[in-house]
């Protein structure tokens, strides 16, 4: 089921469009210099104000140029696909390539910060424009294009399956909407007695060490610690858990949450919450936010309190917040853990859409994306013992 934000409305329904039924009008071009990039501010921003959905978020200039100044490099580098009509932006696709075993691979702009992949379209642009910068993407010179994360509402979705690029890796992100709930209680009353008395008795366990509280902050130079602190959580449970996580061993991952505190007037939407427990700070939560929406992003229990239940009662506190503080909806994005599925029965599709363009990209396609990345990861599970104990050694 699909929900989306109150207000919202109009603008999924513009985009309910037919397929293309004219030629394509639009202008594209690629930018590829960091400070051609920067120049598109007031213009990526004005498109995403007029066009952009909830969970275009991580399209947000305010992230991406974050991303582009600590990420790109000879490793990465940018292809941003701009179209324009008469001059004015109504296009806006960041993309980067990215250098992996010295393949070319086009993917979506920062990862792994974004969970999302898509693109900023004017909601008066036909889709024919789309189609065409969909197909000028498709020809840019890489070896493999792969498009990690696309809802299947995105502004790209319908697009992708009209050039016949089938969705793979399918997977639900899980949704919490609170339309016609307007408070703690009646959010509360949805779930079942023995689910809320399992909650209860959750918090009252934390409680007896002391008491919880539980303080909201937006982005500032004084809550950049708690981001630095929210990883040093997140790292710890990787160690003690024989979890292999490498995006939380690249100090860009965490610097991009860090530097977007230190923005300033161009600080992103963010949210910081810390869960207490006593004078200790049980928990940390960051969310990124767009048009009444909220993407929990990182959930950080304090590993030192993992036997008083920590992620359970942060992950409660941090939904019914984002209810009190007038969220229409937090996303808790794929996959749909069991953990995340306690909170609803609402999800959404998620896809990847990859198109091989030479031999190493169909080798990289069916080797790494259709078999390799999968076999990798029941490998790590099944080393994830093993590297507990390690952990628990070395502790």
């Amino acid at each position: 089921m699909d929900l989306v934000s109150p207000g919202l409305s109009a603008l999924k329904a513009a985009r309910t469009v037919p397929a293309a039924t004219r030629r394509a009008r639009v202008d594209l071009t690629t930018i590829r210099d960091l400070a051609a990039f920067e120049a598109l501010r007031d213009e990526w921003i004005a498109l995403f104000e007029t066009a952009g959905l909830p969970h275009q978020a991580f399209q947000r200039f305010e992230w991406l140029v974050i991303w582009a100044r600590l990420y790109t490099g000879r490793q990465n580098r940018l292809a941003i696909v701009t179209g324009r009509i008469d001059g004015r932006l109504v296009v806006a696709w960041p993309l980067v390539i990215r250098r992996i075993c010295g393949l070319r691979v086009l993917e979506g702009m920062g990862l792994p910060f974004a969970q999302y992949a898509d693109a900023e379209v004017a909601l008066d642009v036909d889709p024919a424009d789309v189609d065409a910068a969909i197909r000028y993407a498709l020809m840019l010179p890489v070896d493999v294009v792969a498009l990690r994360r696309v809802r299947d509402d995105a502004a790209l979705a319908a697009p992708l399956r009209r050039r016949a690029v089938r969705p793979s890796n399918r997977q639900e992100a899980p949704i919490v909407a609170f339309a016609g709930t307007p408070d703690a209680a009646a959010f509360e009353a949805r779930f079942p007695g023995k689910v809320r008395s399992n909650r209860r008795r959750r918090r009252r366990r934390l409680e007896e060490r002391g008491a919880i509280s539980f303080v909201r902050h937006g982005a500032s130079p004084e809550t950049a610690s708690l981001v630095e602190m929210a990883f040093a959580f997140k790292r710890e449970w990787a160690r003690r858990a024989g979890v292999t996580a490498p995006a939380l061993r690249d100090h860009r991952f965490e610097q991009t949450f860090v530097d977007a505190c230190r923005a300033g007037a161009d600080a992103p939407e963010m949210r910081l919450s810390v869960l207490r427990s006593g004078d200790e700070i049980a928990g940390i939560e960051i969310s990124v936010g767009a048009k009444g929406k909220l993407c929990g992003h990182i959930l950080a229990p304090n590993p030192a309190l993992a036997d008083f239940g920590v992620g359970g009662v942060l992950a409660e506190a941090t939904i019914v917040s984002a209810l009190e503080q007038g969220w229409a909806e937090i996303d808790l994005l794929a996959p749909a853990d069991d953990y995340k599925m306690e909170w609803t029965q609402t999800t959404v599709g998620v896809a990847d859409y990859v198109v091989a363009r030479t031999l190493g990209g169909y080798a990289y396609r069916q080797l790494w994306l259709g078999w390799g990345r999968e076999a990798a990861k029941r490998l790590a599970g099944r080393l994830r013992p093993i590297l507990a104990r390690r952990g628990a050694d070395a502790a």
